[in-house]
């Protein structure tokens, strides 16, 4: 599972963070904050935008609730588990059937990106 520390560096940090992700049909860049979904432009809010960085950058990892907490909105624990359900359900929409299923989440712990 990915932890706090490790997510920590998500947005800065020492080490050089990659400018994109790519997989399969969906691609992040983090400098031009977009996201394309078989080419196509997919408007993702800021908070959206980050939750995606996040499962991408740990594919195939979990990531558990208290670090995607932690991460988006810091450390104050004033954001339930459902408000996150709440926004990946979101993230899922926006990038459609097909790219939203490989958001899985792992009842009770969090979620990841899966692999293909």
């Amino acid at each position: 599972m990915a932890n706090a520390k490790t997510l920590s560096k998500l947005f800065g940090g020492d080490h050089p963070q990659p400018e994109s992700f790519e997989y399969d049909c969906i691609e992040i860049n983090r400098v031009n904050h977009t996201v394309h979904v078989y080419d196509k432009n997919v408007h993702l809010a800021f908070k959206e935008f980050q939750l995606l960085w996040v499962l991408m950058e740990y594919r195939g990892a979990i990531v558990r609730l208290k670090d995607i907490r932690d991460r988006l909105w810091g450390q104050d624990g004033s954001v339930s588990d459902e408000f996150i359900l709440s926004y990946v359900d979101r993230v899922r929409e926006k990038l459609g059937s097909y790219a939203g299923s490989f958001i899985e989440e792992v009842p009770g712990i969090g979620f990841r990106h899966k692999r293909g």
